[in-house]
């Protein structure tokens, strides 16, 4: 099926009264972080935070040797960097054994300092899109990084005093305390998220757990695609956020633009003027 342009930012498979349709009837959204909510890779960032806020917060002298092991970390940066500008692979399992190796026993005060800094710096509107999918049905990320990342997401995209996150799929960090401070250690090998097909079964997980039969997935890269093809199979909606080329035409309807204000519109026209239409019909019902 062909796309058609529905206006400016959005190329959809489906025409707009079906396409409104569809996101009425999603029962679970899935999203990706990376270059979806979050316009950057998260880890890539979370070493910089490292590297520029370790000099002025350290607690103890000895602790100014963790600049080496963020020194270090810029290595991973570099080949992060280098395979998005040349188009080349660097697989997830290298870059978060190399994170492993190269991050070990570093204090977990650090991560959470520097985590917690990422949520502010989203893509406009992310926020305001994900809190009206929230409330039309259970919506979460399912994402490569690692759970001291997203829990922060989850700390801060609150509506009153809920996480407008129902959950969050990530790699499990794992610390070991020694001398009062936690360090971490490394990530959970068992059930870790490392292949778009972890990623298909999650999404699989979290359907039987909602009891969700047409999920919306949003993506940006071939890591999404299983995802995507899963739920147009069984008719629910894919989303590519500005996708990379290669994948482009994996997703059910494609995203171009420089925030989330087209799909944040979108969502409104669908769910709003649903209301409205239904309101308008029971007046005259009563009528």
């Amino acid at each position: 099926m062909r796309y058609r342009w529905i206006n400016r930012h959005i190329a959809s498979r489906f025409g707009v009264s079906e396409l409104k349709e569809r996101l009425r009837s999603i029962d679970l959204s899935a999203i990706d972080l990376d270059d979806c909510i979050y316009p950057r890779n998260s880890h890539v960032e979370l070493t910089k935070n490292l590297f520029f806020d370790l000099p002025y917060s350290y607690r103890r002298a000895g602790d100014l040797k963790l600049m080496l092991k963020v020194l270090r970390g810029t290595v991973l940066v570099l080949c992060y960097v280098t395979g998005k500008i040349f188009r080349t692979h660097v697989s997830n399992r290298f870059l978060l054994e190399e994170y492993e190796r190269v991050m070990r026993n570093m204090p977990l005060h650090y991560f959470q300092k520097c985590a917690a800094e990422l949520p502010k710096r989203v893509y406009m509107n992310s926020r305001e899109t994900i809190e009206l999918l929230s409330k039309h049905a259970p919506s979460g990320i399912i994402t490569f990084r690692f759970d001291m990342v997203t829990r922060e997401f989850m700390k801060q995209f609150i509506s009153g005093n809920e996480s407008i996150l129902s959950f969050i799929d990530a790699n499990k960090a794992i610390f070991a305390e020694r001398d009062g401070e936690k360090l971490y250690m490394g990530f959970r090998r068992e059930d870790s998220i490392i292949t778009a097909a972890d990623k298909w079964r999650r999404l699989q997980r979290r359907m039987k757990e909602y009891n969700a039969t047409r999920p919306l997935v949003v993506g940006h890269r071939a890591d999404e695609i299983l995802m995507a093809a899963h739920a147009r199979e069984i008719g629910g909606l894919s989303i590519g956020f500005n996708p990379d080329f290669d994948v482009e035409k994996e997703f059910d309807v494609v995203v171009k633009a420089r925030d989330w204000t087209p799909i944040r519109d979108l969502l409104l026209d669908a769910f709003e003027n649903n209301k409205e239409e239904k309101n308008s019909h029971g007046q005259k019902t009563r009528k």
